[in-house]
């Protein structure tokens, strides 16, 4: 990662940057089922760091932004990429936690001014009907018809397109919709693994240690085993929206090795 909080890569004749939003010391109650055992195996003793990163993706066509932070240090190094606020063409949501979707809207008001803003149905419907999120219904007020919702597909079942180049794939746990994102052009491929992976000195190694705010424990541990295994098989790319680094997976037993590569 640059000195200004970016890393970008290429993959096909698309333009993948992460944007750095946040950084903060992590905290063992992340994790509820780390003995003190665990905790001191696999946490340094200086602790570990939970980032919170945004993704731009250009292509020849579009500018899209994948989820939007808090709207904070994400937009600023998505300028200094050389994409305005006005630029982006889509918003693509991976979920609707805050740290994902406060970047939306500002009193009340569109941030992106003509964005079409893409967001899991199930997600959508979970955080503004079911437990009626006051953070979700504020940040998609504004959109109107320009928000459009969307179903992923399991890796079990034939993937699809949601726009050229970019195939949702279901990661359901975290949240009820959540999604992961897979990046092709020119026969190459990125995954945007979302939240599949909060604390990776712990969750890459011992991928059954879920997080308090997972939603179905026992699913979003699946989803992350079958989508690094995916990862790791295809020899796939793979950057999240709290790793610290653009990385390839390799399977060590039931385990998982993060290594990155910038």
């Amino acid at each position: 990662m640059d000195k200004e909080g970016t890393i970008t890569c290429k993959v096909g004749n698309f333009e993948v940057s992460m944007l750095r939003e946040a950084s903060r010391t992590g905290s063992a109650e992340l994790l509820p089922a780390a003995t003190e055992a665990i905790l001191k195996r696999y946490v340094p003793e200086s602790g570990f760091t939970i980032v919170t990163n945004a993704f731009l993706v250009k292509t020849p066509d579009m500018n899209i932004m994948v989820d939007t932070g808090f709207g904070g240090d994400c937009f600023t190094r998505m300028n200094d990429c050389g994409v305005a606020l006005d630029d982006v063409d889509v918003v693509l949501i991976t979920h609707m936690h805050n740290d994902h979707i406060g970047g939306l809207a500002r009193d009340g008001k569109a941030v992106f001014k003509k964005a079409r803003v893409y967001i899991p149905e199930k997600d959508l419907a979970y955080f503004t009907k079911t437990i009626a999120s006051e953070n979700a219904l504020t940040a998609v007020a504004p959109y109107g018809e320009r928000l459009q919702t969307f179903n992923p597909a399991p890796l079990n079942e034939s993937l699809y397109e949601l726009l050229p180049g970019i195939t949702p794939i279901a990661a359901y746990g975290h949240t009820p919709g959540h999604t992961a994102l897979r990046i092709e052009s020119k026969g190459q491929r990125f995954c945007i693994i979302g939240d599949i992976v909060h604390v990776p000195v712990v969750q890459f190694p011992l991928p059954q240690m879920f997080v308090m705010y997972d939603v179905d424990r026992a699913a979003a541990i699946a989803s992350r085993c079958e989508l690094l295994k995916y990862a790791a098989q295809k020899k796939m790319p793979i950057g999240g929206v709290h790793l610290d680094g653009i990385g390839t997976v390799e399977t060590e037993g039931e385990s998982f090795r993060f290594t990155p590569v910038c």
